[in-house]
Protein backbone atom coordinates (compact mmCIF):
# COMPACT_ATOMS: atom_id res chain seq x y z
CA UNK A 1 0.00 0.00 0.00
CA UNK A 2 2.84 2.33 0.81
CA UNK A 3 4.31 1.60 -2.62
CA UNK A 4 1.04 2.37 -4.36
CA UNK A 5 0.70 5.68 -2.53
CA UNK A 6 4.23 6.51 -3.57
CA UNK A 7 3.49 5.54 -7.12
CA UNK A 8 0.26 7.63 -7.22
CA UNK A 9 2.04 10.58 -5.73
CA UNK A 10 5.05 10.38 -8.01
CA UNK A 11 5.78 13.63 -9.81
CA UNK A 12 6.69 11.75 -12.97
CA UNK A 13 3.35 9.96 -13.03
CA UNK A 14 1.42 13.16 -12.44
CA UNK A 15 3.31 14.89 -15.22
CA UNK A 16 2.67 11.92 -17.53
CA UNK A 17 -1.03 11.97 -16.76
CA UNK A 18 -1.17 15.74 -17.29
CA UNK A 19 0.63 15.30 -20.60
CA UNK A 20 -1.81 12.64 -21.70
CA UNK A 21 -4.77 14.83 -20.77
CA UNK A 22 -3.21 17.76 -22.62
CA UNK A 23 -2.67 15.63 -25.72
CA UNK A 24 -6.23 14.29 -25.56
CA UNK A 25 -7.61 17.82 -25.20
CA UNK A 26 -5.47 19.02 -28.11
CA UNK A 27 -6.65 16.15 -30.31
CA UNK A 28 -10.28 16.79 -29.39
CA UNK A 29 -9.95 20.52 -30.08
CA UNK A 30 -8.22 19.80 -33.40
CA UNK A 31 -11.00 17.40 -34.41
CA UNK A 32 -13.67 19.99 -33.53
CA UNK A 33 -11.89 22.73 -35.48
CA UNK A 34 -11.36 20.47 -38.49
CA UNK A 35 -15.00 19.35 -38.49
CA UNK A 36 -16.18 22.96 -38.20
CA UNK A 37 -13.92 24.03 -41.07
CA UNK A 38 -15.18 21.12 -43.19
CA UNK A 39 -18.79 22.08 -42.40
CA UNK A 40 -18.15 25.70 -43.38
CA UNK A 41 -16.45 24.61 -46.60
CA UNK A 42 -19.37 22.29 -47.37
CA UNK A 43 -21.87 25.08 -46.77
CA UNK A 44 -19.86 27.46 -48.94
CA UNK A 45 -19.60 24.85 -51.71
CA UNK A 46 -23.36 24.23 -51.56
CA UNK A 47 -24.06 27.98 -51.64
CA UNK A 48 -21.68 28.54 -54.55
CA UNK A 49 -23.31 25.65 -56.39
CA UNK A 50 -26.81 27.09 -55.92
CA UNK A 51 -25.65 30.58 -56.97
CA UNK A 52 -24.14 29.08 -60.11
CA UNK A 53 -27.36 27.15 -60.69
CA UNK A 54 -29.44 30.32 -60.32
CA UNK A 55 -27.19 32.14 -62.79
CA UNK A 56 -27.53 29.22 -65.22
CA UNK A 57 -31.32 29.28 -64.94
CA UNK A 58 -31.27 33.04 -65.47
CA UNK A 59 -29.34 32.54 -68.71
CA UNK A 60 -31.78 29.81 -69.78
CA UNK A 61 -34.74 32.10 -69.09
CA UNK A 62 -33.11 34.96 -70.99
CA UNK A 63 -32.44 32.68 -73.95
CA UNK A 64 -36.07 31.52 -73.95
CA UNK A 65 -37.33 35.10 -73.94
CA UNK A 66 -35.02 36.02 -76.83
CA UNK A 67 -36.29 32.99 -78.73
CA UNK A 68 -39.90 34.08 -78.17
CA UNK A 69 -39.06 37.62 -79.27
CA UNK A 70 -37.51 36.25 -82.45
CA UNK A 71 -40.67 34.23 -83.12
CA UNK A 72 -42.81 37.36 -82.71
CA UNK A 73 -40.46 39.34 -84.96
CA UNK A 74 -40.70 36.70 -87.69
CA UNK A 75 -44.50 36.71 -87.46
CA UNK A 76 -44.72 40.48 -87.93
CA UNK A 77 -43.35 40.01 -91.45
CA UNK A 78 -46.54 38.09 -92.29
CA UNK A 79 -48.93 40.90 -91.39
CA UNK A 80 -51.46 41.41 -94.18
CA UNK A 81 -51.09 44.30 -96.55
CA UNK A 82 -54.75 45.12 -95.92
CA UNK A 83 -55.37 47.86 -93.34
CA UNK A 84 -55.81 46.79 -89.75
CA UNK A 85 -59.38 48.05 -89.91
CA UNK A 86 -60.16 44.98 -92.05
CA UNK A 87 -61.46 42.66 -89.31
CA UNK A 88 -61.52 39.60 -91.58
CA UNK A 89 -57.87 40.08 -92.57
CA UNK A 90 -56.88 40.43 -88.91
CA UNK A 91 -58.72 37.23 -87.95
CA UNK A 92 -57.15 35.30 -90.85
CA UNK A 93 -53.71 36.52 -89.87
CA UNK A 94 -54.14 35.45 -86.23
CA UNK A 95 -55.63 32.12 -87.29
CA UNK A 96 -52.50 31.43 -89.36
CA UNK A 97 -50.18 31.96 -86.40
CA UNK A 98 -50.13 28.29 -85.38
CA UNK A 99 -46.47 28.45 -84.30
CA UNK A 100 -47.06 31.43 -82.03
CA UNK A 101 -50.16 29.76 -80.58
CA UNK A 102 -47.99 26.78 -79.60
CA UNK A 103 -45.47 29.07 -77.87
CA UNK A 104 -47.88 31.43 -76.12
CA UNK A 105 -51.15 31.00 -74.25
CA UNK A 106 -52.57 33.93 -76.20
CA UNK A 107 -51.58 35.99 -79.25
CA UNK A 108 -52.92 39.54 -79.51
CA UNK A 109 -52.70 42.29 -82.13
CA UNK A 110 -53.00 45.96 -81.22
CA UNK A 111 -53.22 48.88 -83.64
CA UNK A 112 -51.56 52.27 -83.50
CA UNK A 113 -54.22 53.53 -81.08
CA UNK A 114 -53.14 50.80 -78.65
CA UNK A 115 -56.50 49.08 -79.05
CA UNK A 116 -56.46 45.27 -79.14
CA UNK A 117 -58.24 44.51 -82.40
CA UNK A 118 -58.02 40.73 -82.34
CA UNK A 119 -56.64 37.79 -80.40
CA UNK A 120 -56.14 34.04 -80.63
CA UNK A 121 -56.58 32.25 -77.34
CA UNK A 122 -57.76 28.82 -76.28
CA UNK A 123 -58.01 27.57 -79.85
CA UNK A 124 -60.35 30.33 -81.01
CA UNK A 125 -59.78 33.58 -82.87
CA UNK A 126 -61.83 36.69 -82.20
CA UNK A 127 -61.94 40.21 -83.45
CA UNK A 128 -62.45 42.89 -80.81
CA UNK A 129 -61.77 46.52 -79.96
CA UNK A 130 -60.39 46.77 -76.44
CA UNK A 131 -58.73 50.00 -75.37
CA UNK A 132 -55.39 48.95 -73.88
CA UNK A 133 -53.73 52.36 -74.02
CA UNK A 134 -53.42 52.33 -70.23
CA UNK A 135 -51.05 49.35 -70.37
CA UNK A 136 -47.59 50.60 -69.53
CA UNK A 137 -45.80 47.92 -71.55
CA UNK A 138 -47.65 48.97 -74.73
CA UNK A 139 -46.79 52.62 -74.18
CA UNK A 140 -43.17 51.66 -73.54
CA UNK A 141 -43.11 49.65 -76.76
CA UNK A 142 -44.16 52.74 -78.70
CA UNK A 143 -41.91 55.09 -76.75
CA UNK A 144 -38.80 52.90 -76.85
CA UNK A 145 -39.53 51.37 -80.26
CA UNK A 146 -38.48 47.91 -79.12
CA UNK A 147 -39.76 44.65 -77.71
CA UNK A 148 -40.83 44.86 -74.06
CA UNK A 149 -41.51 42.21 -71.42
CA UNK A 150 -44.40 43.33 -69.24
CA UNK A 151 -44.89 43.13 -65.52
CA UNK A 152 -47.46 40.68 -64.20
CA UNK A 153 -50.97 41.78 -65.12
CA UNK A 154 -54.47 40.38 -65.44
CA UNK A 155 -55.61 39.64 -68.97
CA UNK A 156 -58.76 41.50 -69.99
CA UNK A 157 -59.79 38.62 -72.23
CA UNK A 158 -59.29 35.68 -69.87
CA UNK A 159 -59.11 37.34 -66.44
CA UNK A 160 -55.99 35.35 -65.51
CA UNK A 161 -52.54 36.63 -64.43
CA UNK A 162 -50.26 36.88 -67.44
CA UNK A 163 -46.93 38.20 -68.66
CA UNK A 164 -46.80 39.74 -72.13
CA UNK A 165 -43.98 40.08 -74.65
CA UNK A 166 -44.46 42.73 -77.30
CA UNK A 167 -43.04 43.29 -80.78
CA UNK A 168 -43.57 46.62 -82.56
CA UNK A 169 -44.55 46.75 -86.22
CA UNK A 170 -43.40 49.86 -88.09
CA UNK A 171 -45.35 51.49 -90.91
CA UNK A 172 -43.93 53.05 -94.06
CA UNK A 173 -43.25 56.30 -92.19
CA UNK A 174 -41.25 54.54 -89.47
CA UNK A 175 -43.94 54.90 -86.82
CA UNK A 176 -45.25 52.07 -84.67
CA UNK A 177 -48.38 51.14 -86.59
CA UNK A 178 -49.18 47.92 -84.73
CA UNK A 179 -47.95 45.75 -81.88
CA UNK A 180 -47.94 41.96 -81.84
CA UNK A 181 -48.26 40.57 -78.33
CA UNK A 182 -47.63 37.11 -76.92
CA UNK A 183 -49.25 36.40 -73.57
CA UNK A 184 -48.18 33.71 -71.09
CA UNK A 185 -50.40 32.60 -68.23
CA UNK A 186 -48.53 32.23 -64.95
CA UNK A 187 -50.55 29.14 -64.10
CA UNK A 188 -49.71 27.13 -67.19
CA UNK A 189 -46.81 28.39 -69.24
CA UNK A 190 -43.74 26.16 -69.30
CA UNK A 191 -41.40 29.11 -69.87
CA UNK A 192 -41.23 29.65 -66.12
CA UNK A 193 -42.67 26.49 -64.60
CA UNK A 194 -39.90 24.32 -66.05
CA UNK A 195 -37.42 26.30 -63.97
CA UNK A 196 -39.29 26.18 -60.67
CA UNK A 197 -40.51 22.60 -60.80
CA UNK A 198 -39.44 20.92 -57.52
CA UNK A 199 -36.69 18.33 -57.47
CA UNK A 200 -37.48 14.62 -57.29
CA UNK A 201 -36.23 14.63 -53.71
CA UNK A 202 -39.16 15.86 -51.61
CA UNK A 203 -36.77 16.60 -48.74
CA UNK A 204 -34.55 18.93 -50.73
CA UNK A 205 -34.08 22.26 -48.88
CA UNK A 206 -33.71 24.18 -52.16
CA UNK A 207 -36.66 26.20 -53.45
CA UNK A 208 -36.53 28.08 -56.75
CA UNK A 209 -38.73 31.14 -57.28
CA UNK A 210 -38.88 33.60 -60.19
CA UNK A 211 -39.90 37.19 -59.42
CA UNK A 212 -40.24 40.27 -61.57
CA UNK A 213 -38.27 43.48 -61.10
CA UNK A 214 -40.85 44.75 -58.58
CA UNK A 215 -40.48 41.65 -56.39
CA UNK A 216 -43.76 39.97 -57.36
CA UNK A 217 -43.61 36.17 -57.58
CA UNK A 218 -44.35 35.04 -61.13
CA UNK A 219 -43.46 31.37 -60.76
CA UNK A 220 -43.09 29.03 -57.81
CA UNK A 221 -43.50 25.35 -57.03
CA UNK A 222 -46.17 26.52 -54.58
CA UNK A 223 -49.01 28.02 -56.71
CA UNK A 224 -50.34 29.97 -53.72
CA UNK A 225 -47.22 32.17 -53.78
CA UNK A 226 -47.81 33.41 -57.34
CA UNK A 227 -48.69 37.14 -57.45
CA UNK A 228 -47.54 37.63 -53.83
CA UNK A 229 -44.69 39.85 -52.70
CA UNK A 230 -41.43 37.93 -52.43
CA UNK A 231 -40.31 40.10 -49.49
CA UNK A 232 -43.40 39.02 -47.52
CA UNK A 233 -42.17 35.42 -47.47
CA UNK A 234 -40.00 34.84 -44.38
CA UNK A 235 -37.77 32.40 -46.31
CA UNK A 236 -36.82 35.07 -48.87
CA UNK A 237 -37.22 38.36 -47.01
CA UNK A 238 -33.56 38.47 -45.96
CA UNK A 239 -32.34 37.74 -49.47
CA UNK A 240 -34.59 40.43 -50.97
CA UNK A 241 -33.45 42.95 -48.35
Amino acid sequence: MRGLRYFGGSLKVRLALAGLLLIAASVALTVVLVLRAMEQRSQRAALDSEVANAERMGRVLSAKIVSLQNALRAATAQLPAAPLSDADAVRRYLDDQRVLSSLFDGVFLADGRLHVIGFAEGGSVRGTDIDASDRDYLRRTVRERRSVVSRVGVSRTSGTPMIAITMPVFDADGHVGAILIGGMKLSSNALLNDLTRPAMDDHSPVATVVADAEGNVVSSADPSRVMTRLAANPHFAGVVA
